[in-house]
């Protein structure tokens, strides 16, 4: 089968989709359209690496391709995570628990009321 990435046949704002294959040997519009020629991806399904986290518009952003490139796409699809270091007037729980300043908070900002737990965590026993 020939790969869908290679068809001319796809009508804006519709494109080629690059993984799929046509249904036959060589790709016909009459067969092959609704398989190959597919909507850009969009930033809601890319999945941001670790420190980041999805912008508040990613249902509205859309990648280059059908599929998000995570080297590419990220800059536009995520946002850096804030540290727990930026954490202000942090306790930890008593009893084995430490603040992880390294260690990232849910969103761009960190919040005591959601984060605490992220920040503080269970120490160790050196048993």
């Amino acid at each position: 089968s020939e790969p869908c990435g290679n068809v001319t046949f796809c009508v804006l704002p519709k494109i080629p989709d690059p993984w799929s294959f046509c249904g036959g040997q060589t790709c016909v519009e009459e067969r092959d359209y609704d398989d190959c020629c597919v909507g850009r991806a969009k930033c809601s399904s890319f999945e941001c690496p670790y420190g980041y986290t999805q912008r508040p518009d990613a249902a509205d952003v859309q990648c280059s391709s059908t599929r998000c490139h995570p080297e590419e796409e990220r800059p536009f699809c995520c946002d850096r995570q804030a540290k727990c270091s930026t954490l202000v007037g942090h306790t930890c729980p008593e009893g084995g628990y430490y603040f992880n300043p390294m260690e990232f908070c849910s969103g761009t900002t960190c919040y005591e009321n959601v984060d605490r737990m992220t920040c503080c965590q269970e120490a160790s026993t050196c048993e």
